[in-house]
């Protein structure tokens, strides 16, 4: 299986995905950069586009759906109720073949079972290992258990949203059992041998939180979401407000240039570096979830400071990644911190915003 990842034009930069089985047969999800860049890639690997899938029918969405379809005689599928020839949604019934069900399975293609000889491990959910988040053995290359001890579970591999990165057997999270996530499940697998006692991790999953915290609001803000949550933060707490910021702002696509110092690993330098931790014993951390991750300019602050027995508070601005792997990249940047449950809200948070975050603050006990 080959995937690529696409974008569509601005303002949205819609994200895409067309993946070539095995057997040379492609299916497009969410249609919305152009033609020629999807027949490109299917003339390059010599692959027929079978199936087109519309997660929902936004113009943003579907803008090449119509046109693919009738050139490459792909089936198209959309929920009927999101095809309506409007502007908004564009589609109409008679340019789709079929809608699909909740839970509905649509046979593309078969798949071939991975190293192991397991189908389908790859996509579904990250699956909850019980070992703890830590180095691992060198010594011992085959079935590592990690730490005997700590405070993140290991997950290993990546649900149907994250990035192709994550989704391979070697990939680990770190991951604090306190905190749900819905793209979390767990394989039941049988020992080779019984057990005949109950494993039990003693773990602390929740820090107690200082009866009167010095508290720090720390943010890295693009187009101000983050910044006016922040704001809302420092300003009901009382406490300190510290902007992340860069000594070379971002321009151009953002989208682009932030992913190319995601791949490259580059920490763009701040104007300022971290005040003096010791006066603080929490700190929140806002930003927005790009790239399924923090912004390269959250690592270099977090590097720039001893994060060593503080407690850790994210909050994150998306449009619709949630945290991504946000939270488990932040346990891994700061392994003498405690990483604790953090808020997320979609674009702005909408006008219920500071409610929100005032119970977010009173459910983390900062608030009392």
């Amino acid at each position: 299986m080959q995937a690529f990842h696409l974008l569509g034009p601005a303002p949205f930069y819609t994200n895409s995905f067309l993946l070539i089985s095995d057997a040379g047969h492609a299916v497009i999800i969410d249609p919305a950069a152009e033609v020629q860049e999807y027949d490109k890639i299917l003339k390059e690997h010599n692959a027929q586009l079978t199936t087109i899938l519309c997660t929902h029918g936004h113009y943003d969405h579907v803008g090449s759906a119509g046109t693919l379809r009738r050139e490459h005689k792909a089936r198209l599928y959309c929920e009927p109720v999101d095809c309506r020839g409007t502007q908004l949604l564009p589609l109409k019934t008679a340019d789709v073949d079929s809608g699909y069900e909740e839970g509905e399975t649509i046979a593309v293609d078969e798949l071939k079972p991975n190293a192991f000889g397991l189908y389908h491990t790859h996509g579904n959910v990250s699956e909850w290992v019980f070992d703890y988040y830590g180095p691992y053995d060198t010594q011992k290359t085959s079935d590592p258990a990690g730490p005997e001890s700590g405070t993140y579970r290991v997950n290993r591999g990546g649900s149907y949203i994250d990035f192709g990165k994550h989704l391979r057997s070697a990939y680990r999270s770190a991951t604090n059992p306190a905190d749900p996530d819905p793209n979390l499940g767990f394989r039941i697998c049988r020992n080779a041998q019984p057990l005949d006692t109950v494993v039990a991790t003693a773990a602390p999953f929740r820090i107690a939180m200082p009866a009167h915290p010095r508290v720090l609001v720390a943010y890295f803000s693009y187009s101000g979401n983050t910044k006016h949550a922040a704001e809302l933060l420092s300003k009901n707490l009382g406490c300190d407000l510290f902007p992340i910021t860069m000594k070379h702002p971002y321009q151009g696509n953002i989208y682009r240039v932030s992913q190319e110092d995601l791949y490259k690993g580059y920490r763009p330098p701040l104007v300022r570096s971290a005040p003096d931790m010791s006066r603080y014993d929490v700190i929140l951390l806002g930003y927005p979830t790009w790239w399924a991750t923090m912004p390269m300019p959250v690592l270099s602050f977090l590097e720039s400071a001893d994060m060593r027995g503080k407690i850790i508070l994210p909050f994150s601005s998306h449009g619709g990644t949630v945290f991504g792997d946000s939270v488990s990249d932040l346990s891994k940047a700061v392994p003498g911190a405690y990483v604790g449950i953090g808020f997320e809200f979609n674009y702005s948070g909408g006008f219920r915003l500071e409610s929100h975050l005032n119970d977010w603050l009173r459910e983390s006990g900062i608030r009392k």
